[in-house]
């Protein structure tokens, strides 16, 4: 069986996904491509579709004519060659939000061809006009338009016009007919959301499938030169991880309030912070900015030696976060928005409403005097998150088990 993947990258989080998956193909007997549109690769034998200049372009085309997902007709065409040169038996798509493809020529495509087709909903673009997250609005579901995140949002922003009612009608009729077609929600929250779709409710097989991590290296470990260094075991450490801390979406600003108040009352509290931060003026001296971490062992080092793991996002579908945390053995707290605390183990984890952040406060202390054997919480989660377990759900899907 010939399997191809498309997706934005070949490397960050969606990138290991399709990483995980090309590796398990090949061990398995399988001729397994890579398509991808930007970004750094280091497989050789993955195929770049889109030049930088090609992407810029789009991106550009986009914040004027308000279409993002349009465009880009000379990498659409390369990949439509591929496919035609190829001819795969099953086509994976990931995220395809990168300015690199023209989503609805890509779809129409598969569909006329009748290739199989499999779709893993990363993000929620695919079933609205055009924005990641919907953030409680619901016109995604009988028809967007006069979108309020066209400028400032989970759209990706425009100029001059909204045009997210074009979008939302061509993405509504790529999927319209298109039988051969295989939805895959990386969260059942994000399957509740996209079952009530007008995209996906002719009968199309929706099929919940975690994104999976390398449990070889999220695992619980020792870290002993990072206990040291942090004064562990006499100080609790709370850990938060991010993509960008100053983010709105991602809720820096909680964490700086929540460190506030623990710097009241606990001189043994330390919160780590790892991930991109932009200068900030003024903040506890109980939050140390750690920085960008890309080694995944040195990451897991890290979750080993916590306490506890902090989400603060507003909006998440999934949550690699909450996953690795919970394999390396360490409970998470967080608010409720979303993904996480639909995948989440329930008795290594406390979520609470976006308004509570008493709840919060006292929930990481729950977590971190409590007793919560690490063991036990990467033992099973080790069992949920696997990227052996994501692999073979994959691999049934692909062969229509």
């Amino acid at each position: 069986m010939k399997v191809l993947q498309i997706n934005t990258y070949a490397t960050g989080s969606t990138g290991k996904i399709v990483v995980q998956l090309h590796e398990m193909l090949l061990r398995n007997g399988y001729e397994s491509i890579v398509m991808y549109g930007r970004g750094n690769c280091f497989h050789d034998d993955f195929l770049r579709c889109a030049k930088p200049i090609e992407v810029k372009a789009q991106s550009l085309l986009s914040k004027v004519s308000g279409v993002p997902y349009g465009g880009c007709p000379l990498s659409t065409n390369r990949v439509l060659r591929a496919i035609d040169e190829i001819k795969p038996d099953v086509v994976h798509l990931h995220c395809l939000n990168g300015y690199f493809i023209n989503v609805y020529k890509l779809l129409n495509y598969l569909k006329e061809a009748g290739v199989r087709t499999i779709l893993t909903l990363h993000a929620e673009f695919m079933y609205t006009g055009g924005c990641t997250h919907t953030l409680g609005c619901e016109k995604w579901k009988s028809g967007c338009s006069n979108c309020p995140q066209i400028r400032n949002g989970t759209h990706p922003r425009s100029w001059f016009f909204d045009n997210t009612k074009y979008e939302w009608e061509s993405m509504r009729s790529s999927f319209e007919g298109f039988d051969n077609l295989v939805i895959c929600p990386v969260s059942d929250w994000v399957r509740m959301n996209a079952e009530r779709s007008p995209f996906f409710n002719n009968g199309v097989k929706i099929s919940t499938v975690n994104n999976g991590v390398d449990t070889s290296i999220y695992h619980p470990k020792d870290a002993f030169a990072l206990q040291e260094m942090y004064g562990k075991p006499e100080r609790k450490i709370i850990l938060h991880v991010t993509p960008d801390f100053s983010h709105p979406l991602k809720g820096g600003n909680r964490v700086i309030e929540l460190a506030e108040m623990f710097q009241e009352r606990f001189d043994d509290v330390l919160f780590l912070v790892i991930g991109k931060a932009d200068a900030i003026e003024k903040y506890p001296d109980n939050i140390v900015f750690v920085g960008e971490i890309s080694n995944e062992n040195k990451l897991a080092d890290y979750y080993s030696i916590a306490d506890v793991t902090l989400l603060t996002s507003v909006r998440e579908t999934y949550s690699m976060v909450t996953v690795e945390s919970l394999c390396c053995g360490t409970p998470v707290v967080g608010f409720r928005s979303g993904g996480p605390e639909s995948i989440a183990l329930r008795e290594f984890s406390l979520f609470f409403d976006q308004a509570d952040l008493n709840g919060i406060f006292g929930g990481l202390i729950e977590i971190m005097y409590g007793t919560y054997p690490k063991e036990a919480c990467a033992e099973k989660a080790s069992k949920l998150y696997s990227a052996e377990v994501m692999a073979a759900q994959y691999e049934k899907l692909y062969r229509d088990e």
